[in-house]
């Protein structure tokens, strides 16, 4: 995930890091020109997403994604990292 995601940031000259306050910890933040877009991975249920809820709070034109574990619940949308 992590390599690929490199590749994408140097391939459209954007930036990728990490994002963490206090506990609250999103793995990858993908910055490309004025758009960025957090992602989290999960292996386990995303019903429960508090460090992207902390993220979000602090970056309000931000964009969110959630990679693993089973669908979600009724009402969370999704979007392809293409359409990003």
């Amino acid at each position: 995930m992590g390599a690929a995601l490199v590749t994408l940031a140097e391939q459209s000259g954007g930036e990728l890091f990490y994002w963490r306050e206090r506990s609250e910890e999103v793995e990858y933040v993908l910055k490309i020109g004025r758009k960025v877009l957090a992602i989290e991975v999960k292996s386990g249920g995303i019903s429960k997403t508090p460090a992207l809820c902390a993220f979000w709070a602090r970056n309000k034109d931000a964009a969110g994604l959630i990679i693993g574990g089973p669908p979600g619940p009724k009402g969370v949308a999704t979007m392809k990292l293409v359409d990003f």
